[in-house]
């Protein structure tokens, strides 16, 4: 009797174990789409163009931040717990700054990127960008793997900072391109 049951059940198949998804798979640079969609952001008064692919996620700081699938996909194995597996990230930022009514945008600018480094002035270059006919100010680093425009959006009491960084060089010139597509939001739409 015994000998029939183990010679049944080395004939049944298996019971497969559930896995578990690895979250950290498909975690490859995914190269933007062809295609674009506006993304609209009253609070921060601007609109722009991201490619299709790409993810735009609101963070708890309400900072919106904008990636490509497979570094969604990092950060989704980051939460979860996963192994990252030394690669770093690509991605555009939009926040806001409270400002002083009684401070120049310039003055902000400075003030911000210099209060970050302890010690002698960063040798970040600080420079004049307008964007449709709005003041504002390009930041970039040494590295070139961070970049920041700054901009006080007509008709909002805070400023604007858009950020790009990478583990890679040419943030400058990615954050120019997102400047190319970026509009200025009306007057009435902003809050």
């Amino acid at each position: 009797m015994i000998s029939l049951l183990v010679a049944l059940s080395s004939s049944l198949p298996a019971p497969s174990l559930a896995q578990a998804e690895n979250p950290c798979q498909n975690t490859d640079t995914v190269l933007p789409a062809e295609d674009t969609r506006r993304l609209t952001l009253e609070q921060f008064g601007v609109a722009l163009s991201i490619p299709a692919n790409y993810r735009a996620i609101l963070r708890n700081d309400g900072s919106v931040q904008v990636v490509d699938p497979g570094t969604y996909n990092l950060i989704r194995c980051q939460i979860q717990g996963g192994d990252l597996l030394g690669r770093g990230f690509s991605e555009l930022v939009i926040r806001q700054v409270d400002a002083a009514a009684e401070d120049s945008l310039e003055t902000v600018v400075r003030d911000a990127v210099y209060a970050e480094a302890p010690g002698p002035r960063p040798s970040s270059c600080i420079s004049p960008y307008p964007l449709q006919g709005q003041q504002g100010y390009l930041v970039q680093t040494p590295t070139g793997r961070h970049a920041e425009f700054w901009l006080h959006p007509p008709n909002t009491s805070t400023i604007t900072v858009l950020e790009t960084s990478c583990d890679c060089q040419g943030m400058v010139d990615r954050l120019i391109e997102v400047l190319e597509t970026t509009e200025l939001l009306a007057a009435s739409a902003s809050p």
